[in-house]
């Protein structure tokens, strides 16, 4: 698969679109990911509202044609303000970004959710939903796969019915790789060490659909981790082989996640997450591990 940033236009109106359209597709965070990569990030981190001051509310409705072109600059050099923005466009974004084009398989996994989420009665009570700038919807922006809106959806409802109306979500999770990742210097080290952590998966066992919905979303969690890091340890072909592979294995902990809402059994769901985890740690230690430049 080709890297997202190869297609990004050059003329501000160009760029400006197609950013536009990168918020609300499925590969945004990939395009964080990359950008990040390629060193786009200075050392002082803004946030987005202070790298588009009062020109947000105009982008809330319209678009990113609605910000100056030296604003959307600024954007690519902070690509992680783009995971901000794109929360933001999902919770509050008005009907412009609800009427941009996405992709076919998002809308079929939003519906989806949505046809789940209808027989509880309404959504969850606005004290159950997780605020912007909560801890819930800080990891969700490193979820960078979670760029589909229908995860969002899944994570959020997910923890609606794992903790209920009344209580709070609860903080990031503390194992796997969302402790932090190793501090290794030698990529096979380091990636035999990402392996090892993937593996404390097994480390707890949950037996009933809520308990497995938080740890398949703990899980989740980590892979965004892995997916907005840079990795300096790794050579560029390794790099890119962890960033595609850990696409794939974001996407299969999304389907995990939507079918145990869907009511799936746990032992089953459970048992592919195990297959999964021995497939990515074999992958970490062998063919991530033997890439060369």
């Amino acid at each position: 698969m080709s890297l997202v940033i190869e297609n990004m236009p050059d003329d501000p109106p160009s760029l400006a679109r197609w950013l536009d359209e990168q918020l609300v597709g499925d590969r945004l965070g990939e395009l964080v990911a990359e950008l990040a990569g390629a060193g786009a990030e200075p050392t002082g981190r803004q946030t987005l509202s202070g790298l588009l001051g009062d020109t947000l509310p105009a982008v809330m409705q319209r678009g990113l044609a609605a910000a100056s072109p030296e604003l959307v600059r600024g954007l690519l050099r902070q690509p992680r303000a783009l995971l901000e923005l794109q929360e933001r466009v999902f919770l509050a974004g008005g009907p412009y970004w609800r009427n941009l084009p996405r992709p076919a398989a998002l809308t079929s996994r939003a519906e989806q959710i949505w046809s789940r989420m209808e027989p509880v009665g309404s959504n969850p009570p606005a004290d159950a939903r997780p605020s912007v700038g909560s801890s819930t919807t800080e990891w969700l922006r490193w979820g960078v796969s979670l760029a589909t809106a229908a995860t969002v959806m899944a994570i959020l409802f997910g923890a609606w019915q794992v903790w209920g109306p009344k209580s709070n979500v609860p903080a990031v999770a503390t194992w796997g790789w969302t402790r932090g990742l190793p501090d290794e210097t030698d990529a096979t080290r380091y990636l035999d060490r990402l392996a090892a952590q993937a593996e404390e998966w097994k480390d707890a066992r949950p037996a009933t659909p809520a308990a497995l919905v938080q740890r398949l979303g703990e899980f989740r969690q980590g892979c965004g981790l892995l997916l907005i890091s840079t990795h300096p340890q790794l050579n560029d072909a390794q790099r890119r082989d962890l960033w595609e592979s850990c696409r794939k294995w974001s996407g299969t902990l999304d389907e995990l996640i939507m079918r145990t809402q869907q009511g799936e059994d746990v032992e089953t769901i459970r048992g592919e997450a195990d297959a999964l985890v021995a497939k990515l740690a074999a992958a970490l230690r062998g063919r991530i591990a033997e890439r060369k430049v």
